[in-house]
C-alpha cells in the first residue's frame, strides 16, 4: 500500500527520517530517490553504465566523452595493477589502455549480469554492476571471468572507477 501522506521516509543522503519528501510512489529499488529528478539521474546512470560496457567492448571513442580528464580506475587485481592501469589518468589514456588490453584476445565481450544499480542526485552519485566477460585468447583458449565495477559520477561524466575481478583474471595465464 502506498500512502502518499506518509512523511516518515528515509533520506538516502543522511539516513535520517526526511520529513520533506512525501512521495512514496517510486518502488524502483535501484533508484535511491523519488520524482522526476531521481528518474533522470537513474536514466543517466544506466546510460553511463552502457557507455562503460561499450567502451570495454571496443568502442574506444567513448572514453574521452564519458570519462573526466582526471578520471582514474583502480583495479582490485594485482595483475591489472602491475600492468600500469592504476597509473592511468583521463579518458583517452584509459581508452588506449583498454584497446591494448583487448588486443590480447581474438574475441572479448563484456555483458551485464546484475544491475546497474544507481544512487545519487544526478550531479554526483554511483553506478554499480556485476559483469561477465567471455574471451578467446591468442592460442584459442576460451575464458570467462566475472567482476564488479563501481563508477563514481560527477556531473554528466565518470571521474573514478573501482573494478574487482574474480580470481581467474583474463590477464592471468
Amino acid at each position: 500500500m502506498n500512502d502518499t501522506t506518509n512523511t516518515d521516509t528515509m533520506n538516502p543522503d543522511t539516513m535520517n527520517p526526511d520529513t520533506t519528501n512525501t512521495d512514496t510512489t517510486n518502488t524502483d529499488t535501484t533508484n535511491t530517490g523519488t520524482g522526476a529528478a531521481a528518474d533522470d539521474a537513474h536514466r543517466h546512470g544506466v546510460r553511463l553504465w552502457q557507455d562503460w560496457t561499450d567502451l570495454w567492448n571496443g568502442e574506444l571513442a567513448i572514453g574521452p566523452r564519458m570519462l573526466t580528464d582526471d578520471f582514474r580506475v583502480l583495479f582490485g587485481s594485482q595483475t591489472a595493477a602491475d600492468s600500469g592501469a592504476d597509473d592511468l589518468a583521463g579518458g583517452q589514456a584509459t581508452a588506449d589502455w583498454i584497446g591494448a588490453f583487448r588486443a590480447r584476445y581474438r574475441e572479448l565481450r563484456y555483458r551485464t549480469e546484475v544491475g546497474p544499480i544507481v544512487g545519487g542526485d544526478g550531479t554526483a552519485g554511483y553506478v554499480t554492476c556485476r559483469w561477465i566477460a567471455d574471451a578467446v585468447d591468442a592460442d584459442g583458449t576460451e575464458r570467462q571471468v566475472a567482476g564488479h565495477d563501481i563508477l563514481r559520477v560527477r556531473g554528466d561524466r565518470v571521474d573514478r572507477a573501482w573494478s574487482v575481478t574474480g580470481l581467474r583474471n583474463l590477464l592471468d595465464r
